[in-house]
């Protein structure tokens, strides 16, 4: 084997570790997704179903958007309370433990 030969498998070798390595990032950002669109209420109910269907068949693509994009569509914490207050009316909203 020469010189270059060595070489050229040395830079192969670093290539494909620096590729696994971005892929395994990518996976763990993706089931970070994914966890995150199921614990996650949506003003749209249909938000959820669509952003699963999306992570799902368009894996790197589905998680940047939902990284980017899923903010908006998610209720806030204050709309969230007052749906428990409708849903629990006799409840007292400042004990968090309940939800």
């Amino acid at each position: 084997m020469t010189a270059s030969q060595a070489h050229a498998l040395g830079a192969l070798t670093m290539g494909g570790m620096i590729f696994i390595a971005i892929g395994i990032i990518l996976f763990f950002y993706w089931i970070g997704a994914l966890i995150d669109v199921v614990r996650s209420d949506f003003k749209n109910p249909n938000n959820k179903t669509t952003w699963i269907l999306l992570l799902i068949f368009l894996a790197p693509l589905g998680t940047i958007l939902y990284m980017l994009m899923s903010d908006d569509q998610k209720k806030k914490q204050e709309e969230r309370e007052i749906g428990m207050i409708r849903e629990h009316p006799n409840r007292n909203t400042k004990d968090k433990k309940w939800f």
